[in-house]
């Protein structure tokens, strides 16, 4: 009976044995790694061109404007934007800063993402928005202007 009971638990402690190895040395079907979390949502160099157009027609609709450029830092929904104004002339200092402003509010309302806008009519610094711009939609990679536009961005009050 001794026997019997002994080559029980043995059969036991096989059957167990080979179920555990079964289970844990098995490593079932290969599953795809799970995918990246996706990078926060950028605009393509096309579409920070296109933006940075409609918010330039946007500030020349203001009263007292002639020109603006418009450049752009940032991406997805964490949008600056930087712009020089050619202003008409004879405006008070008064009227100047109203036309800002308005240029400004205006540019912010009229697209989520832009969350930060300078506004400048400085000439000096409009030229170098200008620069900057150009050189971008001549296709030098941002990158290389970043400084440019980290400077134009610290100079503008």
């Amino acid at each position: 009976m001794k026997s019997r009971l002994h080559s029980g638990r043995v059969s036991l402690l096989l059957v167990l044995a080979f179920t555990t190895l079964s289970v844990a040395g098995c490593p079932g079907p290969t599953r795809k790694p799970s995918p990246a979390p996706a990078p926060p949502p950028t605009l393509e160099m096309a579409e920070f061109r296109q933006l940075a157009d409609s918010l330039s027609t946007e500030a020349v609709k203001v009263k007292g404007v002639s020109n603006a450029t418009v450049i752009l830092q940032g991406w997805g929904n964490r949008i600056n934007a930087i712009v020089g104004l050619t202003l008409l002339d004879g405006l008070s200092a008064a009227r100047q800063r109203e036309v800002k402003n308005e240029v400004a509010r205006r540019i912010k309302e009229s697209n989520p993402r832009i969350k930060r806008v300078q506004v400048t009519s400085d000439p000096e610094i409009v030229q170098r928005i200008k620069e900057v711009a150009k050189a971008v939609a001549d296709g030098k990679p941002v990158s290389e202007v970043q400084p440019d536009i980290n400077s134009i961005s610290r100079s503008i009050p």
